[in-house]
């Protein structure tokens, strides 16, 4: 008999285990242990050793073992284990046999992936929306535009385009911004601009630039439920308000070369305040 044991750890998502495979001329078998140290290693190749041994008894096997120090280990011992030859180098069909046992192992990790992305899909699924608020801001006579937007949950962004060439080009940045913050969650946006949602919808294209960033969105919420929603602007609606001034608390960062740290604080402190009036209304 020839055989092959492949042992390999591996960490999928919440999956934290030590995998070996024994592969003979007529199967292959897989056998985990969780964990991944040293001694996963050595019991989970020791187990598919234990398992080719019962089969060697009434014959003999020569048995190549990928793992180096295992190899050793057992060759050190092999009076104990006369049924089985331990061979260093896997020519010819020993290395076809090891070959196996990688893909056998190869095919219980994708599997394992694809049972976490179902996992992850379906805790997608059972989420509701989150509601994000996007806002620009533009000072007259100065080229760029600030953006922010801001989640429900205070989750946020601020960023300055100084090539923005208008409010409305602005206003579908800061809607862009929000789609790939936010990229693992179906959304409902909302923006103070109508001419923003025209865009999206179809009915109104502006200039050339702005079909590239439409664009961009379509591209970007693919696959996701995606609502736009318009707000009045300066009305009071808390997220709206929020949203307003971490775009022009972007563009005064911008314009005063603010470092960093300092923006960071100024947006920390527009977040707590959107939490004290929300705590103020409740």
């Amino acid at each position: 008999m020839l055989a092959a044991i492949h042992i390999r750890q591996i960490h999928t998502g919440p999956n934290t285990m030590t995998c070996a495979v024994l592969a003979t001329d007529t199967d292959v078998t897989l056998f985990t242990r969780e964990g991944k140290d040293d001694a996963d290693r050595y019991q989970a190749g020791l187990d598919a050793f234990a398992a080719l041994y019962e089969r060697a008894r009434d014959t003999s096997a020569r048995l190549h073992i990928s793992d180096a120090d295992l190899r050793r280990a057992l060759k050190s011992v092999s009076d104990s284990f006369p049924a089985v030859e331990s061979v260093d180098t896997p020519f010819g069909p020993l290395g076809t046999l090891l070959q196996h046992a990688s893909d056998a192992i190869g095919a219980h990790v994708a599997a394992l992936l694809a049972e976490e992305e179902a996992r992850r899909e379906a805790a997608h699924a059972a989420l509701p929306p989150l509601v994000v608020a996007t806002d620009a801001s533009k000072a007259r006579n100065l080229h760029g535009t600030g953006l922010g937007c801001i989640s429900e949950t205070g989750a946020r962004r601020m960023h300055m385009v100084p090539e923005a060439r208008s409010i409305l080009e602005g206003e579908l940045l800061a809607i862009e911004m929000a789609t790939t913050k936010f990229s693992d969650r179906d959304l409902h946006i909302l923006t103070d601009s109508r001419l923003a949602i025209a865009c999206l919808e179809g009915t109104y294209q502006g200039r050339p630039g702005i079909s590239a960033v439409v664009d961009r969105i379509h591209r970007s919420i693919k696959g996701r439920a995606v609502q736009f929603s318009w707000v009045r602007g300066h009305d009071g609606h808390p997220l709206n308000e929020a949203a307003h001034r971490l775009a022009v608390a972007a563009r005064r960062c911008y314009d005063a070369n603010a470092s960093h740290a300092v923006a960071e604080e100024i947006a920390r402190n527009i977040v707590a305040s959107l939490d004290e009036s929300r705590s103020a209304t409740a």
